[in-house]
Formats: structure tokens, sequence, C-alpha cells
């Protein structure tokens, strides 16, 4: 007998359709396993709905547990990545902590059906790998993924179907990237939280055949690509998932309509789950003369109006479309610029902002990047050039010692790098690769990551239009990897307004949490103020270098006499530099409470440059 986990997330309107999920689960099992269920939610399960879905228990006898999520949890990480999006699509990140005494878990979307024995899943070995899930086919979202960084001798996976190595989440710690990589590529996501689960998984990932996630409408968005590869189109598919927004119950034109009709008959919802057909028939006569609907094109929603089976109308782009489109254009207006900052920031930050006559620290950092083309920023926003201002302003002995830098990947020996070091773009956000034991570094893998950063549309510029990397030549930089006694490093971040220190941002990097900020005044109490990510409670001692941090940082400061973060590391007696910000945070991270980002607002005087630009 093998113990099965399985696990959903679904808010109440969902449970109808996971209770056809389950259904065929139960339908196809082996009698002798035992089904354990975990369905993540936000407390909204109602008891009836939850006796219905015991009542499938008729058809097999299963475990199930209904796990209230805390959405603050999700909420104060700041990665909500489409206001018409529940938090609750995050939950998947939060798996292996949210299900501590489970290794190893079925994660399933409720859109989809098993028509096979789930132990045919459960089998697959993924002890080395993150998870095992179907990859789409090659060629559909090549372009797309490059964009999420994820090189192309990766393939990008569905992720409504996967074989979860909970066990290797919780060893390597993985849960903090999720969140982090939410907060970056949350302007390029376009298919939400499977999209990071993607960029952080990637190479670990053991890809499934196509029966275990068979999408019937992929024929009808690439038929193309679809028809090159009919070799791989199961002709029993195990999982059949209804990913798109043609689903089962509503639309009876779709393919296995009545292979689901048929488990959702196993349930109390067939009435609730299923249209009336003789007003369905209907519906769809009239479809055919008429109909205003959605048709998906490259990866595209467009509407289209047909009369008599012709396109009459196909909805054009909108304005932010269009711009989009053309914002890797390193001569893009300061208009199509500032039209896409307001927008970014309204949806991160929940206000419009002001740009005319800008009051919060948030709206003047985003007057700031479209009018501050002071020179100087892009020398140090580049991470190799702010190396020699930081020689000239404070010292070389508080520069990490450089090992190496490199035009391309190629260029690198290998063999000549110690056994710990960091490697990163010199034009790039976050863009790192802290290697710690070189004899497990993928070497292949290693360079097409870089290859992909140093691409012109990868410059962190296009993302945030943070002119402090538009004019960045671009380079690979190698530094020597360091760290504390406890593999802890804390950043120390000092925000600098008028050329004086202001107040601490500290940045735990906590290995065995999320990542963790408190901020502190200059006398070192702790201050009532976060952003996006949570305070820590532990009491932190002063630094002890305090006093020459604010000194090194006042030095650097008073080159910038409007704004600038100045980012140290401390170990032990000695000081390192981090780096240089203008933009701290890309000006788009929620203030709470909402006071401080006045507070901060009345701190940064925008007076010389807006003299300047005059």
């Amino acid at each position: 007998m093998a113990k099965i986990y399985i696990g959903f997330t679904v808010d109440d309107g969902y449970v109808k359709y996971l209770a056809v999920t389950i259904a065929s689960i139960l339908c196809n099992a082996n009698k002798r396993d035992e089904l354990n269920f975990y369905v993540l939610n936000d407390g909204s399960i109602s008891v009836e709905n939850k006796s219905k879905i015991n009542d499938l228990k008729k058809i097999k006898d299963f475990n199930i547990e209904w796990i209230t999520v805390d959405t603050k949890l999700f909420e104060n990480q700041g990665t909500n990545l489409r206001e018409d999006i529940t938090i609750a699509t995050n939950y998947r990140f939060s798996l292996a902590s949210l299900l501590p005494d489970i290794d190893k878990l079925i994660f399933l979307d409720a859109d989809l059906i098993l028509n096979a024995d789930i132990a045919n899943l459960w089998s697959i070995d993924v002890e080395n790998y993150y998870m095992a899930c179907s990859p789409v086919f090659e060629g559909v979202l090549d372009a797309y993924q490059q964009k999420l960084d994820i090189p192309l001798n990766y393939r990008y996976c569905n992720t409504g179907v996967m074989l979860c190595n909970l066990k290797k989440w919780r060893e390597d710690n993985i849960e903090p990237f999720f969140f982090t990589n939410a907060k970056k590529y949350r302007d390029v996501c376009e298919f939400l939280d499977q999209d990071i689960l993607n960029t952080v998984l990637y190479s670990k990932i053991l890809y499934l055949d196509y029966k275990f996630n068979f999408i019937p409408d992929e024929e009808l968005w690439y038929p193309e690509i679809y028809s090159k590869n009919l070799d791989k189109i199961p002709k029993n598919p195990e999982i059949i998932h209804w990913a798109g927004p043609r689903k089962p119950w509503n639309n009876m034109s779709v393919k296995y309509f009545e292979t689901y009709r048929k488990y959702a008959k196993r349930t109390k919802y067939f009435k609730s789950v299923y249209c009336n057909l003789d007003k369905q028939q209907k519906k769809i006569f009239w479809q055919n003369i008429f109909s205003v609907k959605n048709e998906f094109s490259n990866n595209k929603k467009r509407k289209v109006i047909s009369i008599l089976g012709l396109k009459l109308k196909i909805r054009r782009k909108t304005k932010l479309e269009k711009i989009l489109e053309r914002k890797f254009d390193p001569n893009f207006s300061i208009e199509d610029r500032r039209y896409i900052i307001e927008r970014q920031f309204e949806q991160a930050v929940g206000y419009k902002p002001d740009l005319d006559n800008p009051k919060t620290f948030n709206e003047k950092i985003q007057w700031l990047k479209l009018y501050n083309n002071d020179p100087i920023l892009s020398k140090c926003g580049d991470k190799y050039l702010v190396r020699e201002f930081i020689q000239e302003n404070i010292g070389e002995e508080y520069l990490i010692p450089l090992l190496g830098v490199w035009d391309k990947p190629d260029d690198i020996d290998f063999d000549k790098l110690p056994n710990q070091f960091v490697l990163k773009v010199n034009w790039g956000s976050g863009q790192n690769i802290i290697v710690t034991d070189k004899s497990k570094l993928n070497i292949e893998e290693t360079k097409a990551k870089l290859n992909n950063w140093l691409r012109p549309e990868s410059n962190h510029y296009f993302y945030s239009f943070e002119p402090s990397y538009k004019n960045i030549n671009p380079k690979i930089i190698c530094e020597k990897y360091i760290k504390s006694d406890n593999d802890n490093l804390t950043c120390y971040k000092i925000f600098n307004f008028n050329s004086k220190p202001y107040m601490f941002q500290v940045v735990f990097d906590d290995k065995t949490d999320y990542e963790t900020i408190n901020y502190y005044d200059l006398n070192w109490n702790k201050l009532d103020l976060k952003q996006n990510f949570p305070n820590n409670d532990i009491v932190l001692s002063k630094p002890q270098n305090f006093d020459l941090m604010l000194e090194l940082a006042e030095k650097l400061a008073k080159n910038f006499p409007t704004f600038v973060r100045t980012d140290f590391f401390e170990l032990g007696d000695k000081i390192y530099f981090s780096e240089l910000t203008f933009f701290s945070d890309n000006g788009m991270a929620k203030f709470s409470p909402e006071e401080w980002d006045y507070k901060l607002g009345e701190m940064l005087d925008l007076s010389e440059i807006k003299t300047n630009k005059k």
C-alpha cells in the first residue's frame, strides 16, 4: 500500500470544480493506496462544501485536511502580481513550510481530471530534482522565458501538475527566492506564480511525458507548433488539464467534455457545475451567428466580433501594450517612460503618482528617474566602474577584492578561480551567482545564464528606467566570496538626504527564514516602519563600526546633494562597500505606516535638479 499526498489551493467558489478533480482521482485509484488531500485556502470554505467533498468517500475512502493560510504572510511580501488575481495564487511558494511533515507531494490545479491511477505519477523518482512537470512545446515561449532569465537549454513548464520534492525545497531553502523573484519579475509576468516557480526551479526540473499534463486547447493556441509535435501528443492522456479560459463546465466544444461530465456526475455539484445543456446548445447556436469573444494569439488576448463566421473587427492594442513593445529602444521618449512608470507605480504602491507636483518619497524617486540624468549616476551604477569612485572617495580598503572582469563568459578561466566566489553582471539588479563550492558548479549552465544577462534587453534600465543603468557597457565581474561567522550576511543601507545620513535600512539575510528588514534612526532606535518585507524581532546591536560607517556614508553622499543610499557589509572589524543606490527599491515599495512616505518625501529636496533642468 502506498501513501500518496496531494495538494490543492482553492477558495470557496472553486470547491465544486475541486470535487470533480478529486472524484476523478478516487475513481481511478488503486483501492489499497492511501490518499491524503491537503487543501490550502483562505479560510472561506463553507461547512456545506466540506461536507459535500467528504461525501466523495462513497467512491473510495481518503483523508483530507483543510489548511487555512494566513494571507498576511504573503501580502507582507509585496508580491501581488496582479490586482485582479487573488493572493492565494502564491500559496504554492510556501508548500514546503505550510506542509512541514510532507517530503513528496503531487500538486494539482482544480481545472483538471485524472483519467488513470494517480500512483503512476506518484511512483516517479524526484530525489535529485525540485519537481517533475511537463514542459511546453519547444518554441512556444522561448522569447518569453528569456525575459525571465531562463536559459533556452531549459524548458518552461506548466505547473498545474507538479510532483514536488518538498524535502529538497527545505534543504536548499528555496522559499525566499520565490518571493524575491516575484518582486523582481512582477512587471514581466504573464503567467503569474507559474512564472516564478519556473525562474527558481528551472535548473532542477525532471521533465514529464505530456500524458501527465495534456492541455487540449494548445492545438488552438499554437497550431503550427502543435502540428510539429503530433508524435508527443498522448492518445490516452492520464491527466487532462483545461488550462485556458475554455473549461468543460462552460463550453461543450472542448475536447474530453464527456469525460469531465462523467466524473462530475459522481459529485453533489453536477447541476451547479454544468450549465443546462439546452441553454448551452442555444448559446452555441447564437454564437455561430454572432459573437464577441476573446481569442489568444502569441499569448495575447484580443476581442473578436464575428458574424456568420466572418471576423469583422479585432480590438486594437491598448496604448500601454504598444508602448511596452517599444520599451527596449534606448531612445524611448520621456513621455512614454512616464506613461509606463505611472501605471507600474499605481499597481505596486496603491495610489496614482503626481509627477508634476511630487510630495511623497516614492513619487520623488519616480521624478528623479525621469529628470536626473547626471552622468555620474551611470558610473556609480556600474558595479565595475563604481570601484574607481569608491577608491577615490573613501579608499580601496573598503572594496570587496576583485578576482576578474570579462566581456563574455567564454573568457572566464574557471580553473584559475578559487573554490568560492561571486559572479555578477555590472548592469543588473539581483543578477548574482554565488559559488560556495566550485566542484558543484555547472559551468555551461553558468555561462548560459551570464550570456542571457548580457543581452541588451537584460539591462535593468528597461525594467525600471533608472538612469544609473542606462549607459553601462556590460561586463562580467568576479568578486571574493565574503561571509560572516554564521553565514548570514547583514547589509546596512544608509539613507542620505542633502548629503547627510538620516536613517538605516538593515537587511537580514537569514537562511532559515524569509528576508526581513528593520529600520533604525542614527541613535540606533528601531523605527516603526515597514516596506514590503516584515520586520525582524531580534534585538540587533549597533554595528561595531557604526561611527565609521556614518563617516564613510557622508563622504560618499557629499557627491549627491539630493538623495543616495550607501550600502555596506560589516564582517567583524572590517567594513565592505556594497553599492550606491539612487532610486531605493525602484521607488515602488509601500510604506507602512503611509506617513513615512510623506515624511521622507519632505526630506528629499528636488530644487537643485529642478534648477538645473530649466
